[in-house]
């Protein structure tokens, strides 16, 4: 689900609340997310071994 949704937006903004009441909001791009995501999965898999009973399917 936050796979699809960060693939189909263009920016994220996460609220951080403060001692004084307020929020403090960080807003963050998300262009070329889907492809950092690709490339961090591709890495995993040539890296880690499937756990052990695995049938080698991704969720």
């Amino acid at each position: 689900m936050i796979d699809a949704i960060v693939r189909s937006s263009t920016r994220i903004g996460i609220a951080f609340p403060m001692q004084s009441g307020q929020f403090q909001v960080s807003r963050f791009s998300l262009d070329s997310a889907g492809k950092a995501v690709d490339s961090m999965r591709s890495a995993v898999i040539k890296e880690v071994p499937p756990a052990k009973g695995s049938r080698g399917q991704q969720s």
